[in-house]
């Protein structure tokens, strides 16, 4: 594959952690179009049928990349335990999502979930060790600030909401740490593990409420496939080369990005709050930078 040797430049004009940033950016990005295209197959097909056809894309996409080396390492693994683990996080995250959205509006979801990013640095000190500069959490601050002020959530009303919004933003935060945890794997290994377990539980779930989809729907899942793949191999590969606390305010350039492309595809033009959470939001990302800039490099050892 050329896709390392593309980090391996990129590592040596930008170093490591530059380069765990830019893939975090480019990640988010990724998001949002896997979002726009899944809202229109979300109308043809239930939510959880949706999440066990894009991992089953993904599988397959990960077999195909390992080619024919013996597929069996995919299966090899120290810590089994960790991955299956982490893998059920992917399916606690769109089940908390689905159940929040039925109780509180969809901006106060979000608005919840994006605490991830302070939960996930928080979270990776006390498990990871990782250390966590005065500038990393100011970043994280006004880059929340930022959400806040571009989403304009409204006053949740149900706690039971809440709760299950929290949830979802536990289940990333985790994710991301236990990546982090598991950066001695190999990538396509992580790969495969992180689809595996949610898809084995979804396959005995999904036929109770199966509905064929159509061919526009087969080519969203396609496509929603594919990304996602590259957008959990860009997560993974920032977790190798650098700390959660460095890359966590990238984070945040999901909601802020797709904000501006709803209010834009909507017509409503971008407001002044949205303009407002903008800048913050940039400010945090320019003080992640900064602050990256000034940590040594990743050591390669895993904690225990």
């Amino acid at each position: 594959m050329r896709v390392p040797h593309v980090e391996e430049r990129l590592v040596s004009a930008l170093g490591r952690s530059m380069t765990g940033l830019a893939a975090i950016a480019v990640c988010m990005m990724i998001w949002i179009l896997i979002e726009v295209v899944g809202a229109g197959a979300l109308s043809a097909m239930p939510p959880l049928e949706l999440v066990w056809l894009r991992y089953l894309v993904h599988l397959l996409l990960v077999l195909a990349v390992v080619g024919r080396g013996p597929s069996t390492t995919l299966f090899r693994t120290a810590t089994p335990l960790r991955h299956v683990g982490r893998s059920l996080l992917m399916l606690g995250m769109p089940l908390f999502w689905v159940l929040a959205a039925q109780r509180i509006p969809m901006a106060t979801v979000l608005s919840i979930f994006w605490i991830c990013p302070l939960v996930a640095v928080f979270l990776a000190a006390f498990v990871l060790h990782e250390s966590v500069s005065w500038m990393t959490l100011v970043a994280l601050m006004v880059g929340y600030l930022g959400v806040l002020a571009a989403l304009r959530p409204p006053v949740p009303h149900s706690g039971t909401g809440v709760l299950l919004a929290l949830g979802m933003c536990g289940c990333f935060a985790l994710y991301i740490v236990a990546t982090r945890w598991l950066r001695r794997e190999e990538t396509q290994v992580n790969l495969f593990q992180s689809a595996l377990s949610v898809f084995v539980v979804l396959t005995v779930v999904v036929p109770f409420d199966w509905r064929w989809p159509t061919p526009s729907a087969w080519l969203a899942v396609v496509v929603i496939g594919v990304l996602g793949y590259v957008m959990l191999y860009l997560l993974d590969r920032a977790t190798h080369l650098t700390t959660v606390s460095a890359f966590a305010s990238m984070l945040f350039l999901q909601p802020t990005v797709e904000s501006i492309w709803f209010a834009l595809g909507s017509g409503r033009g971008v407001s002044r709050s949205l303009l407002i959470g903008v800048f913050l939001v940039t400010v945090a990302i320019i003080l992640s930078i900064a602050a990256a800039r000034r940590e040594p490099a990743m050591a390669s050892g895993q904690p225990a």
